[in-house]
């Protein structure tokens, strides 16, 4: 399993794999110990005959290059996203040589994959890509159009990936004999180049608003990619309201956590949802907001776009932008979310 950070999309593939070879490059000993907290973890290149520990060196220089990349990615979210494609590709590199004929799988993270599964399906052996990022082509639309409608935002307008990018990622969708997605979105997007899809998670049921609903929870964090403009219009309109949300690197627009309806929440606590009527999932790019998470398990309805819903289904649904749409489903008259007919698996309520 190629693993270059500890992303929540193959630490949850991870766990689903028993004991398996783990090529992290920069993972330091504490990081590698959180990858598979109930169980052994070798710190092996694969294949496990040959290579038993990384050389003492060559770990040095690995968590030298790493500090260095966290130091000049930290606090910039276009920078985050080069930091790891970087990390992605020396992973690939690492691991590619090290795949032998006698595995059974190779598990490579998207923009992480293309020399290991080429390798993989040239000696037999068989291939699965998890997308724990975005898919690109995509993603770039939706900032386009993000960008387009809130021309004031920085990040919207910031990170554009090269297209070289874009064209590796595509390529990996042909090169595995599965991808993994997070999101139905996702699935539809990867589904005309991958020979099968899957979904990482089952089907998670969850309701829609059935009454006016007066205090929400804004789900993703405070990043105009999360609906922020939205809920600075949606306050506007309805003065009842009130708004909860986390604090998260890139807040924008600043003064909207200074509003007096709006309750903030440190980006790294975990949000409570007692006393919340409803949990809203405006993002403009997929994303993979935790408090869907905690909604469903807490019976708390949801509102979502397409963008934000990733594995749950039965929310009240609304386009990227449409406060129109946000407001009514608020005010209990929801716009049902479509069906994702193709995927097999069944709602879990």
């Amino acid at each position: 399993m190629v693993v270059p950070e500890p992303t929540p999309a193959m630490l949850h593939a991870l766990a689903r794999i028993r004991e398996p070879d783990v090529v992290a490059p920069f993972a330091p000993p504490g990081w590698l110990l959180a990858l598979r907290p109930n169980g052994p973890l070798s710190r092996r290149a694969v294949p496990r005959a040959s290579a038993a520990e990384w050389p003492t060196a060559s770990l040095a220089a690995e968590l030298t290059a790493e500090l260095a990349l966290s130091a000049w990615a930290s606090g910039h979210a276009d920078r985050v996203l080069r930091a790891s494609f970087l990390r992605r590709v020396w992973a690939d590199r690492r691991a590619a040589p090290r795949i032998t004929s006698d595995l059974s799988l190779v598990v490579a993270p998207t923009l992480g994959g293309r020399r290991s599964l080429a390798r993989a399906r040239a000696l037999g052996v068989a291939t699965a890509l998890v997308m724990d990022l975005p898919a690109l082509r995509r993603l770039h639309h939706d900032l386009d159009t993000a960008s387009a409608r809130w021309p004031e935002s920085q990040f919207l307008r910031r990170f554009r990936a090269p297209a070289g990018w874009i064209a590796q990622q595509e390529a990996e969708w042909a090169l595995a004999d599965v991808v993994v997605v997070r999101s139905d979105l996702a699935a539809r997007l990867v589904a005309p180049a991958a020979a099968s899809v899957a979904l990482l998670s089952p089907l998670t049921a969850v309701s829609p608003p059935t009454r006016p609903a007066r205090h929400v929870f804004l789900a993703g964090g405070s990043a105009a990619r999360h609906g922020t403009f939205e809920v600075e219009q949606l306050l506007a309109l309805c003065p009842e309201l009130r708004v909860g949300l986390r604090v998260t690197e890139g807040t924008e627009p600043r003064r909207l956590v200074s509003h007096p309806r709006v309750t903030v929440v440190p980006g790294t606590r975990e949000p409570l949802l007692a006393g919340i009527d409803a949990v809203i999932a405006l993002a403009w790019t997929e994303a993979e907001p935790r408090e869907l998470a905690l909604a469903a398990r807490a019976g708390v309805p949801v509102v979502a776009t397409p963008q934000a819903s990733g594995p749950f289904v039965g929310h009240a649904h609304l386009d990227p932008g449409d406060v129109a749409a946000l407001r009514g489903a608020l005010s209990g008259h929801a716009r049902a979310a479509p069906p994702p007919a193709w995927l097999p698996w069944q709602p879990e309520t």
